[in-house]
């Protein structure tokens, strides 16, 4: 007895979407279908991890999703969302466990048909895409949550290293700002990249988390960095969704603290009436990467950073938090079941 039996339930042939990429007969296409995800980023750019690495893993060339990013982090402004304003794909590469290097498995620029075109293959959240016979054009994998790397089988999920190379304008802005911090460094006698950055993520973080808002707030900022040997009058670079103007302020008696606020090119890009906060966002990280100190908001977020302001037994999520997402998570489900 064949032991594709549970694949085999997996697999279902379905109508073809209102939309299509048109591919040759050579190109066999994956491409993620799931509710409308409306996150940040950082969410986004996971998700396409989890495309791109299984799209390696099966030999197949991933279709681009579309960037919906959620407009609450860009000041409730939308805007056309693209993602070469953020990552330079074509620069990027996925390093296998080898250490070879591999463009990212992204199809070109495809056109659009409404009729015709090849019947997808759908593989259920959770399923397997078949490897013996792997030839048909275009398979679709669907998905009950908006974070899809927890319905992707194992096998889809190989152990590749895979960072997006930031766009040109992001390097442009953030070399230019972290050279002036450098430079001030160095005035006070600090050595090449001697600024120190910390990242102080409040906002919705203190209604989804539950840790003392104390912890993002100038006086323990003080105590960390005084842990982690900042002395007085060294040049200081806070990155923060915190938009009161002032509330870092008690910081500036003994360090030589600097936001966006202080570098014009950089406020431009949240002024007006088209703001663009995420540009901002990966700019500031940028800068955050090339400090010779980065502390984090919370332990583990990011593997490079030296140190985070919230200690990892001092937060967990928030029982407010886990309803909201709950509910969240039961709206998008029996959404798709009434529609199904």
């Amino acid at each position: 007895m064949s032991g594709g039996g549970r694949r085999d339930r997996d697999l279902v042939p379905a109508t073809p979407p209102a939309t299509i990429p048109c591919a040759n007969a050579e190109m066999r296409l994956l491409r993620y279908d799931a509710p409308a995800v409306l996150a940040g980023l950082e969410h986004h750019a996971g998700n396409l991890r989890c495309l791109l690495r299984e799209a390696h893993a099966t030999g197949r060339l991933a279709v681009l999703p579309p960037l919906a990013l959620h407009r609450k982090h860009n000041f409730g402004h939308a805007r056309d969302w693209r993602w070469q304003d953020y990552y330079d794909l074509d620069a990027s590469t996925l390093v296998d466990a080898a250490g070879r290097e591999h463009p990212l498995p992204i199809a070109p620029a495809l056109s659009d048909q409404r009729d015709g075109g090849p019947t997808p293959l759908v593989v259920r959240p959770g399923g397997h895409i078949p490897t013996n016979g792997n030839s048909h054009p275009l398979v679709v994998r669907t998905f009950r949550r908006q974070l899809f790397e927890n319905e992707v089988p194992q096998e889809g999920r190989p152990p590749v290293a895979l960072e997006f190379r930031p766009a040109e304008p992001v390097l442009r802005l953030a070399q230019r700002t972290s050279q002036h911090l450098a430079s001030l460094a160095r005035r006070g006698g600090a050595p090449e990249n001697g600024y120190v950055g910390v990242h102080v993520r409040r906002g919705d973080r203190l209604g989804e988390f539950e840790f003392p808002s104390e912890r993002t707030e100038p006086p323990h900022i003080k105590a960390v960095l005084t842990r982690m040997a900042v002395y007085p009058a060294e040049v200081l670079f806070i990155a923060s969704d915190e938009r009161d103007p002032g509330f870092f302020d008690p910081l500036r008696a003994c360090y030589r603290m600097l936001r966006y606020t202080d570098f014009p090119y950089l406020e431009a890009l949240v002024s007006g009436d088209d703001p663009d906060n995420y540009l901002l966002y990966q700019v500031e990280r940028e800068v955050l990467r090339r400090a010779r100190l980065w502390i984090e908001t919370l332990p583990g977020r990011e593997p490079r950073a030296h140190a985070s302001l919230v200690d990892a037994t001092d937060w967990r999520r928030s029982h407010s938090g886990r309803l909201r997402w709950w509910l969240r998570h039961a709206r998008f489900t029996l959404r798709r079941f009434f529609t199904a």
